[in-house]
C-alpha cells in the first residue's frame, strides 16, 4: 500500500491542475493534481486534503474511484503513488 497520492478533480470536463510551489523539494514548478502524504484509502483524510489546497468545500466533492499504486521516481528515492478521482460540484477554487 502505498502512503502518497495524487488527486484529481473533475468538474464537468474540467480537470484541476495546480502548479507546484518554487519552493518544494521535488518538482519545483510542476503542473499535477492534489499531492497529499498520507492513507490513501482514507477518503475523508484525502476530501480534507483537497479541501486545505483548493478551498472546494467537502460537501461539493465526491471520490469516484482510485487507481493503482504507481512507482513515481522523486530524485533519487522511489515512491509508490496512488491516483484518485473525485467529481466537484465547482469549479471555483
Amino acid at each position: 500500500m502505498s502512503d502518497t497520492f495524487v488527486v484529481y478533480v473533475r468538474h464537468g470536463e474540467k480537470v484541476l491542475i495546480m502548479q507546484r510551489a518554487d519552493e518544494v523539494a521535488d518538482f519545483p514548478g510542476a503542473w499535477d493534481g492534489v499531492y497529499g502524504i498520507g492513507d490513501p484509502e482514507d477518503i475523508d483524510a484525502v476530501t480534507t486534503r483537497i479541501t486545505e489546497c483548493t478551498g472546494i468545500p467537502a460537501d461539493a466533492l465526491q471520490h469516484v474511484r482510485s487507481g493503482l499504486a504507481r512507482g513515481l521516481a522523486f530524485g533519487n528515492r522511489l515512491n509508490d503513488v496512488t491516483p484518485l478521482l473525485f467529481i466537484s460540484e465547482t469549479d471555483e477554487v
